[in-house]
């Protein structure tokens, strides 16, 4: 079992949608970055990710 695995997250402001099925799997001991645009939802997707864990 990875460390952390996000499978077929969605997250919407309003109406807008930010995280549309995204899915991660990183295992204990990989070095890993998250690369986007500003306010394509990198902080949005840990953040959800830290609420439910």
């Amino acid at each position: 079992m990875p460390e952390l695995y996000v499978d077929s997250v969605n997250h919407w402001f309003g109406d807008r949608e930010i995280l549309s099925s995204v899915y991660l799997n990183c295992k204990i001991g990989e070095v890993v970055g998250l690369l986007g645009r500003n306010g394509c939802g990198k902080s949005t997707l840990l953040k959800n990710y830290l609420r439910k864990h």
